[in-house]
C-alpha cells in the first residue's frame, strides 16, 4: 500500500497537518496529494519549497 505526504525541502522535514499539531498529513492516492500540495502552496506565505514524497507499507 502506498501513502503520500508533503515534504518541506527548506527545513528538511515533513509538513504537518494544519489542524493537527505534530501529526503528518497522509494522502492515500496521488491525486489527493497533488490537491494537498496545491493548497499548501496557495497558503505558503514563507515561500517554502514543497514536494510530494511516497511511503510504501507492506
Amino acid at each position: 500500500m502506498k501513502y503520500y505526504y508533503l515534504y518541506n525541502l527548506n527545513e528538511k522535514k515533513p509538513v504537518n497537518a494544519g489542524y493537527l499539531q505534530n501529526k503528518l498529513a497522509l494522502y492515500t492516492n496521488l491525486d489527493s496529494a497533488k490537491r494537498g500540495l496545491f493548497q499548501a502552496k496557495k497558503y505558503n506565505y514563507a515561500k517554502y519549497e514543497l514536494e510530494i514524497r511516497e511511503i510504501k507499507i507492506k
